[in-house]
């Protein structure tokens, strides 16, 4: 048992868009935040992935739920960190 847990929740907007390319055990996030911003990593086990942004010195993780389009995350970048959700869509 965990007495002392935390959660930190997350309110959604409308969100940015963005581009998600897997290509094997690959993965690239690329989004427009001032600037063109460029996540790269490699999956660490099935659906799990880690990822870093050289240009903002970030770190993440994205991890796509099973049966699903959906990634989630979090990432850290100069100090402030944050949880991302993607939904992988063609359109």
């Amino acid at each position: 048992m965990w007495k002392c847990s935390k959660i930190v929740s997350y309110v959604e907007d409308d969100g940015a868009g963005c581009e998600v390319r897997l290509d094997g055990s690959k993965i690239v996030v690329s989004y427009e935040d001032n600037g063109p911003t460029l996540y790269e990593g490699e999956e660490v086990a099935p659906g799990h992935y880690v990822l870093s942004c050289r240009a903002k010195r970030g770190i993440a993780s994205l991890h796509r739920i099973p049966d699903t389009s959906i990634l989630e995350g979090h990432w850290v970048e100069a100090g402030n960190d944050g949880m991302w959700r993607i939904e992988l869509r063609d359109e």
